[in-house]
């Protein structure tokens, strides 16, 4: 992702006249072929030099920060004409609640939960499901909580040897939701020309 970030950034700033690839060529002409090591410095070196800008913000905070890719993969893809969209995931234990299941042999097991979820202070990762609102689960625990889908569910929970009742109330937000690239119907002449250059083919 920051690749594609910095192949923007560097388009961007040279009208398309320039990519990563140019970086590319000249770390293999100047390194690779001379059996030479680069730093991280080097690279941010060529990069700029490249661009003809400045690239301490992305640098310093996304190359060694954890912080979201969302904003600068919004900003990189605006470039080619393009939107960064999130679509709400169809399985209610998902966008409701905040956690995702495998169903391995008939059981419904934890297998991801995200941060700051209704399901993080709840349940771990490796917990088996085994009733939702009293209905046994026979791997279909996302039919269970579609049927019952409303504000607050209580699952029977297997946990650390133990079993367990949790009440699931809805967060106040959408949990995994899916990331979903689109072309811009109107774009403009400069988004239109960087897509074609980027992707050698018509917008």
């Amino acid at each position: 992702l920051l690749a594609f970030v910095t192949d923007m950034f560097i388009r961007k700033n040279t009208s398309n006249k320039k990519s990563l690839d140019d970086v590319m060529r000249r770390l293999w002409k100047e390194y690779a072929l001379l059996e030479k090591g680069y730093t991280e410095a080097d690279y941010k070196r060529i990069i700029e030099e490249e661009s003809g800008a400045d690239f301490n913000y992305y640098w310093n905070n996304y190359f060694y920060k954890p912080n979201s890719y969302e904003p600068i993969l919004g900003e990189a893809l605006n470039i080619i004409g393009c939107t960064l969209d999130f679509v709400e995931s169809k399985k209610v234990n998902e966008h409701l609640y905040g956690f995702k299941v495998q169903e391995p042999g008939g059981l419904t097991k934890v297998s991801e939960i995200y941060y700051g979820s209704p399901a993080e202070k709840l349940l771990s990762v490796g917990d088996d499901i085994l009733a939702v609102n009293g209905m046994q689960l026979k791997a279909d625990m996302a039919e269970w909580l579609k049927f019952f889908e409303g504000n607050e569910v209580e699952l029977v929970v297997a946990s650390a040897g133990k079993v367990k009742i949790v009440r699931l109330r809805a967060g106040s937000e959408t949990y995994f939701a899916n990331p979903k690239v689109r072309r811009k119907q109107r774009p403009s002449d400069l988004q239109r020309a960087a897509w074609e250059s980027w992707s050698g083919k018509k917008y």
